[in-house]
Order: structure tokens, then sequence, then C-alpha cells
């Protein structure tokens, strides 16, 4: 049980359903400066996870155009809790244009000892698949740095939402070994690392014409590439987001699955991934 990369997707896909619905928000004047917290449980089977997400965002509007937030900035504190590590961190986001932004984030990973917390192999072609690791009693407390800067392209036009997501994500584990099992891309990472991803979806708003509510659906491909163990990993999928809720009231939950097949990956090549995430969207902005 652990985050994986595919929960730190999750967060910002999440995020990009929200500023798609900033157009009624911005109509109807109830987009102003201001926090909002959003919290999440993610599950994902093959392999097994569990993940629960705090944050909390201070929202700054900078631009209107075309009656929508054209230009934002936000940032805030964020808690990921699962039975192997805990990780406390900020975040932050900048988008200049609607069409594009810049999301960036850094935590602190603590793990805790159990559950696969952080586990070191000397070869990096050491058996590591999920019986390996379950099996594996070299696992111990820990600590580690990761960041992850993303600049994303999205457009969305007529209820149909295209998104290519570009990830850098740098790692620094406190380890002597000369490899650790990283659980975000569950493969071998060196010690001081990095790790490119890329996420291209294409949704349809099938509530297109119900303004107070969202039900997105459509095909994904993820790329995740580590050039220094030469792992590589191409996914495909079907996504499907929902707010199935009067999108205008101070709480707002959302859900979203993913299913996911792997056309390449070390260890579970042609097989299937399922994520499932329910959450809770609080801001006090709004009226109702």
């Amino acid at each position: 049980m652990k985050r994986s990369l595919a929960t730190i997707v999750l967060c910002m896909l999440i995020c990009v359903f929200a500023n798609a619905n900033e157009k009624d928000r911005s109509a109807t004047g109830l987009l102003r400066p201001g926090w909002y917290v959003q919290t999440d449980l993610y599950v994902q089977y093959n392999s097994l996870a569990a993940l629960g997400v705090f944050e909390a965002s201070y929202n700054l509007p900078l631009r209107e155009k075309m009656n929508m937030v054209w230009s934002h900035v936000e940032g805030g504190p964020h808690l990921t809790v699962n039975p192997s590590a805990t990780s406390i961190g900020v975040h932050g986001e900048w988008m200049p244009v609607a069409l594009f932004k810049l999301e960036v984030m850094y935590d602190y990973l603590i793990f805790h000892g159990a559950f696969g917390a952080l586990t070191e192999f000397e070869t990096v072609d050491a058996p590591h698949d999920e019986d390996d690791m379950s099996r594996s009693s070299l696992g111990k407390h820990g600590t580690a740095h990761r960041m992850v800067i993303s600049p994303v392209l999205q457009a969305l036009y007529h209820g149909v939402l295209l998104r290519n997501e570009n990830q850098l994500m740098l790692y620094g584990a406190n380890t002597d070994a000369p490899y650790w099992f990283n659980w975000d891309i569950e493969s071998l990472s060196e010690p001081n690392d990095f790790v490119f991803g890329e996420r291209i979806s294409i949704m349809y708003d099938i509530l297109v014409h119900h303004e107070s509510r969202m039900l997105f659906a459509g095909p994904s491909y993820s790329l995740t590439w580590q050039p220094s163990t030469h792992f590589r990993r191409q996914r495909v999928g079907i996504d499907i987001y929902a707010e199935p809720f009067d999108t205008q009231k101070k709480v707002v939950p959302h859900f979203l699955l993913i299913t996911g097949f792997n056309l390449e990956e070390t260890y579970r090549k042609h097989e299937f991934v399922v994520i499932v995430n329910a959450g809770i969207n609080i801001d006090p902005r709004r009226t109702h």
C-alpha cells in the first residue's frame, strides 16, 4: 500500500475539472480570492494501494476574459497518509493564460518502516515485483525528498476537454544503498534520481448542457521513463470523472475512475490497473 505516480497525476487531473467549471463561478461573481480545501481517498488495484490526501489552497484570480477566469495563481500546504509513508509539503500553481499552467509540488517523505517502507537494493536487476516486495525483510524507517514540476496544456471547447501534461519528478532518498524501491513508479531508483512523465487525455462532458454538474469520460495515454535504470511504462485507459451534484455549493463531492492497460512495463506488461477516487471540495467563497 503506497502512493503511486498515478495518484500524483490524479491530484493534478482533478484540479483541471475544477478549472473547467470556473466559467460558471466567475459569471455569477462567486470566484473571489480566498482559501478552499480538498480531501480525497484513493484506492488502486494491481498492485493494491490506498492513500488519503488533504490539501488547502489559496486561490488568487489575476485576470478575467471572455466571462471566465483567464489567469490565476494559487498555493498552499498538503498532507498525504498511507500505511507505508506520510508526506508533508507545499504546492503551487500559476496559470498565465487559460490554455497553459505550471504546477509545482514539493514534499518530505517519512517512511513508517512497514507495508513496504524504504527498501534498499544492491543491484538494479534485483527482483522487485509485488511478490518479491511482500517477502522482503529489508524495509526500514527512512526519509526522502520529492519535487514535481508539471507544465500543462489544456483546452475545453463545447464539452470536449483536451489535456497534455508533462512531468519532471526529482528524488533525493536518504540512503547509502545504490538503489531504493520507488513506490511512485513501482521500480528501482538511484538515491538522487529523476523521472519523466507524460499524460494525454481527451474527454467529453456528457452533461455539457447541465451547467451545475459534470460527467467527463474519454481515453488517455501515459508514459513514464527513468533514464538511469532504463525503466519505461506505457499505459492506455479510460478516465471517468463526475461531479454529480450542484457544483455551486460550498461542499462539492467528486468521483474519479481510471482503468488502465499496460502496453509496456518491466513486471506488469499486459496487466490491467484500476484506480478509484472519492473526495470533496470545500470552498467558503460560494454562497450556498
